[in-house]
């Protein structure tokens, strides 16, 4: 399995750092794209409890399924 890495970045004016960016001659890997997904656990929350969970996420392309 790939390890994923994922960053957020809450309250940043995205125009500013696209600006950035650009004078830093940044390349775009992947295209911005609306991810919306999903968390499951039991109702007593059993899963939680041991930092765990199990996740549902569309990625515009694909669907994935994380546990």
């Amino acid at each position: 399995m790939e390890t994923e890495i994922e960053a957020k970045f809450p309250n940043i004016d995205a125009d500013a750092l696209r600006s950035v960016l650009k004078e830093k001659k940044a390349k775009i890997e992947h295209p911005e794209v609306l991810m919306r997904r999903k968390n499951f656990d039991y109702p007593d929350h059993r899963l939680k409890q041991f930092n765990g969970w199990v996740r549902v996420r569309d990625e515009s392309n694909k669907v994935t399924l994380s546990y």
